[in-house]
């Protein structure tokens, strides 16, 4: 037989184990975005930044079977493994999340999961 102070114990294990439950469901859903600033040219190395706009070039890395989207004027590196099963097209608006690069000694936005990269549909 549990003591009193066991039961409180118990009980609040189980509230903070459905607070944690929530929260995470809650920043699952809300998405990578959330965390990021805007994109700027000023936006420093490592930043973790969002850019929409519209497609304006896409082309394949000749090995790796990465892409590299031009978004409104900026590079956009997107690994073979986060490449969406629905490609973007020429002139669709998109949003991107990742993080700021610099490859070459051009800057580009560096994405990390297929999350990261949506269509965004006119409605």
């Amino acid at each position: 037989m549990m003591m009193k102070e066991e039961k409180t114990a118990v009980l609040l294990l189980l509230l903070v184990i459905a607070v944690l439950s929530v929260t995470t469901v809650f920043l699952e859903s809300a998405g990578h975005e959330v965390f990021a600033s805007q994109y700027t040219a000023e936006s420093p190395e490592g930043a973790w930044v969002v850019h929409r706009g519209a497609v304006e070039a896409i082309s394949t890395t000749r090995t790796g079977g990465h892409q590299i989207l031009t978004v409104s004027g900026v590079k956009v590196f997107v690994p073979a493994a986060s490449v969406p099963d629905v490609h973007p097209g020429i002139g669709e608006n998109v949003s991107v999340c990742g993080e700021v690069q610099v490859y070459q000694g051009e800057r580009e936005i560096f994405l990390g999961s297929v999350e990261d990269l949506r269509i965004v549909r006119n409605e």
